[in-house]
């Protein structure tokens, strides 16, 4: 939170909340975004200094990366990981993501593929995140 002191920063950290393509959906622009996510970050950066202190960061991050985990096996993987052992008969695959999913907190996993392991850890990509499911019985 060191970094959030102005709006300035505030403005600037915004843009790590937005889709790689930048802002998106109907009457939202860049700007209007950066305002409002600025804005909760500065209620956040308070709310984070009266629980932690002004000086907690490092304390805080170490806290925080105990409770949530940095890989979480989202429906979207799990398609993509279905479609490459069932199309394309990649079956190391599996072996990456249980590796992953096993253990969840790792900062990084022996997967042989960093490219990938950030992929399934980031954001979802635009093809699919307006994915619909559904379950017939």
């Amino acid at each position: 939170v060191a970094d959030l002191g102005t709006e300035e920063q505030r403005r600037s950290m915004a843009g790590k909340f937005f889709h790689k393509e930048g802002v998106t959906g109907l009457g939202n622009n860049e700007k209007d975004a950066r305002t409002r996510i600025a804005a909760w970050l500065e209620r956040w950066r308070a709310r984070v200094a009266e629980d932690w202190g002004d000086d907690g960061d490092e304390k805080r991050e170490v806290e925080m990366k105990k409770v949530n985990p940095k890989f979480i096996p989202r429906s979207w993987v799990l398609d993509e990981l279905i479609q490459r052992v069932e199309h394309g008969e990649e079956r190391k695959v599996i072996a990456q993501v249980m590796e992953m999913a096993l253990n969840p907190f790792n900062d990084e996993w022996d997967t042989r593929d960093r490219e990938q392991e950030e992929r399934f850890c980031g954001d979802v990509p635009r093809q699919n995140r307006q994915m619909m499911c559904s379950c017939s019985s």
